[in-house]
């Protein structure tokens, strides 16, 4: 059984507290957890929706599902920023890799907190106008364990490297 649901089962039952053991484990956090292929290739297949001025459309992953937000321009997404999101997406894995090194890896062994706390998934991807001007990304993440969301900004360079912005 799942040990949250253990834990809640028995602080309901009243038998003990809820409490969650904190993992320390020096393990490195798994890398290369996306295939970009796959994903671009979701994209001829699935339809985006408008839903409230935005395109949407959610992509399957190896964790959980991904959401794809572009901006509305006119009725219809812009080629420019389908583009801009295929580009994104064979990029992915890099960008996740760095994230998963400098944003959970590292403050987890120098810190306090347990790795649960630094366990995230990709939960969606926003292009926006300003992204599509200034060749940024945010990708939003979510808690695999624990309840959070953080976002890992992106700038592509003139060598077309994404370099985090926020971490």
């Amino acid at each position: 059984m799942n040990p949250i649901f253990e834990a809640l089962k028995k602080w309901l039952s009243g038998s003990s507290s809820a409490h969650f053991e904190t993992d320390r484990s020096p393990r490195p956090f798994e890398r290369n957890r996306y295939k970009p292929g796959d994903l671009i290739e979701q994209l001829s297949r699935k339809q985006f929706q408008l839903v409230a001025g935005r395109w949407e459309v959610e992509l399957d992953a190896p964790i959980g599902e991904i959401g794809i937000e572009l901006p509305d321009a006119h009725g219809s997404y812009s080629r420019e920023a389908f583009a801009f999101l295929v580009e994104v997406l064979r990029h992915l894995v890099e960008m996740d890799n760095l994230v998963q090194t400098e944003a959970c890896e590292k403050p987890f062994v120098q810190g306090q907190l347990g790795r649960e706390n630094f366990e995230l998934g990709i939960g969606w991807i926003t292009v926006t106008e300003a992204d599509l001007a200034n060749e940024t990304i945010t990708i939003t993440y979510y808690g695999l364990k624990v309840n959070t969301q953080w976002d890992g900004k992106f700038k592509r360079d003139a060598d077309g490297q994404w370099r985090p912005l926020n971490f």
